[in-house]
């Protein structure tokens, strides 16, 4: 079994990635479940307590968020993989976001929030998972470049240029360009389509939906904004110009503004 990674720190773009595959390679997702069924995510399989089939002979596409090393799960069946890299200020916020969704957070403190993501450059929580912060992750996957083969996405391009990007995608998968399959795959991927579908998830009670459904706050959602470029000076004074300072050389290393 040959795995083509989806890499990315948490609220990447991860999930909008495998729409836009799924919707050129298999056509139009009639339920989200549809997705997971063809592209893999295996943190869901982990807590599930599941593992993909290593005697399988056909190759796979799986999403991560982990660091890569040997003790990745299935590291050894790594044929190739895909980054995909978001500015930490619009991930600090759908991370705020996301937080926000599960019944447990409803009176969540975003000031703190936000102070502790960015001394720590990313949520601890997912540093206890083996994500590493948004600086180590980031570098992790950089530093595979050198074993194998690559594609690095930016969210922020994708967003600007969707039909570039996945024709890149294409290309890099081997597959057929076809430019209207294209066009049709970008469009049922789009933000609009794409919350509809959260919504049809919660209001049917999808249980194999890839957006959350279960102990939620009803007003917040999974598909939030997908903005980029935002300020963080809504969430009290001094925190952009502490997340400028803290980010910096990050932001610098990466090509980031």
């Amino acid at each position: 079994m040959d795995i083509i990674w989806l890499a990315s720190y948490p609220k990447s773009g991860n999930t909008w990635l495998a729409s836009l595959i799924y919707n050129y390679v298999y056509g139009p997702i009639q339920s989200s479940g549809d997705v997971k069924k063809q592209i893999f995510d295996i943190h869901e399989l982990a807590a599930q307590g599941l593992v993909l089939n290593e005697n399988l002979s056909r190759g796979l596409l799986c999403k991560t968020h982990f660091l890569f090393s040997p003790e990745h799960p299935h590291s050894h069946c790594t044929k190739a993989f895909i980054h995909l890299m978001r500015h930490p200020k619009d991930l600090l916020l759908s991370n705020l976001n996301f937080a926000k969704i599960q019944k447990v957070n409803q009176n969540i403190d975003e000031k703190a929030f936000a102070e502790n993501f960015i001394a720590n450059m990313g949520l601890l929580k997912w540093q206890q998972l083996g994500y590493g912060n948004w600086f180590e992750h980031t570098t992790n996957w950089q530093s595979q470049r050198e074993y194998f083969p690559h594609l690095f996405l930016t969210y922020e391009s994708m967003k600007e240029d969707p039909h570039g990007n996945l024709e890149k995608v294409a290309n890099f998968l081997n597959l057929p360009v076809d430019e209207e399959k294209i066009r049709a795959a970008t469009e049922a991927s789009s933000f609009k389509k794409m919350r509809k579908m959260e919504e049809d998830d919660r209001k049917n009670k999808n249980i194999d939906s890839m957006f959350l459904t279960e102990d939620i706050n009803e007003n917040a959602f999974f598909m939030n904004k997908g903005l980029s470029g935002q300020s963080l000076a809504h969430l009290g004074d001094g925190i952009d110009e502490m997340f400028d300072e803290k980010f910096k050389e990050a932001l610098s290393l990466f090509g980031y503004k």
